[in-house]
Formats: C-alpha cells, sequence, structure tokens
C-alpha cells in the first residue's frame, strides 16, 4: 500500500461476530462476509491517510455476542510517498469580493 492508498484486507474468524473489522491507527474500517462460500471468510476495505506511513498499525479485531474482543496485527508494507505542497496568498479584499 502507499500513503494515502487504499487496499482490501482478507481475513477468517473461528465464529461470528457481530463486529468485526480492520484498524488502521485509529480508524476503524466495518468487515463484512458472503464474497465467499465459506461464511468464516471477512474482508474489509481499508484506507490509508496522507498523514499515515509505514509506522501505522493494522489490527483486525473482533468482538464476540459475549463482549469478548480479540485482535490480531495486520502485517503490511506501507509506501513513503511525498505529497506536493503549495501556499496561494489571497488577499481580504479578493475574499470579500467574491462573498
Amino acid at each position: 500500500m502507499s500513503q494515502g492508498g487504499a487496499g482490501l484486507v482478507i481475513y477468517r474468524l473461528s465464529e461470528d461476530c457481530p463486529t468485526s473489522g480492520i484498524m488502521v491507527g485509529e480508524d476503524f474500517y466495518p468487515g463484512s462476509t458472503g464474497a465467499f462460500s465459506d461464511k468464516g471468510i471477512y474482508m474489509a476495505f481499508i484506507a490509508l491517510s496522507h498523514k499515515q506511513g509505514s509506522n501505522t498499525r493494522l489490527m483486525a479485531t473482533a468482538t464476540d455476542y459475549a463482549g469478548n474482543q480479540g485482535k490480531r496485527g495486520v502485517a503490511r508494507h506501507i509506501n513513503a510517498k511525498k505529497f506536493k505542497r503549495d501556499t496561494i496568498n489571497l488577499s481580504d479584499n479578493f475574499l470579500s469580493w467574491k462573498m
């Protein structure tokens, strides 16, 4: 994956859980089943912001019906990317004219 990019994580749960998905840093992306004949296989579409680099943790999480929560790290390789920056100076007169 690249910084600022998106991906797909496929994972298997040993039991049915009402809540499961992938944590990317502090962001949660819910998983869904039904794409495979095995109902224990889930997938989650994830995204990285432009600020999330190679040290961002990816964790598969699941909570069962009793409220027990399990977490497991997800192997990942995140390519650093440089984003262009630019500064635009706008005068107050210009903004007033546009408003």
